[in-house]
């Protein structure tokens, strides 16, 4: 339901790949949205990290990356995906909590 409303843009699994299973991540709207997500699960006690810095903008990157034209498409999607808990001895209620307190941000 929060995809359908606009607030998280889910995974599109590609039928001609599969996944290794190593983390479940969403995009929020913006990185300011994404960073508030990411302070009220962690005020919570959950971890839910942005994932990572692209290479250019890194700051050995930013010294000798190269790349050619804008990679504006690379910085909108870091600066908007966050990663849920995911690993191997995470329990049902576990699930179940990082769930209803992702929700409960996303209700509003």
């Amino acid at each position: 339901p929060y995809q359908d409303a606009g607030r998280i843009s889910l995974p599109k699994p590609q039928p001609d790949r599969t996944s290794n299973g190593h983390m479940f991540y969403f995009l929020m709207k913006d990185i300011r949205d994404r960073d508030a997500f990411i302070s009220h699960m962690r005020a919570k006690g959950i971890t839910t990290p942005f994932h990572y810095v692209p290479l250019h903008s890194a700051p050995a990157g930013r010294i000798h990356a190269r790349h050619v034209g804008n990679l504006s498409a690379t910085d909108d999607i870091s600066a908007r995906l966050v990663r849920l808990p995911l690993f191997y001895a995470l329990t049902s209620a576990e699930q179940e909590d990082v769930i209803k307190v992702a929700a409960s941000y996303l209700d509003v």
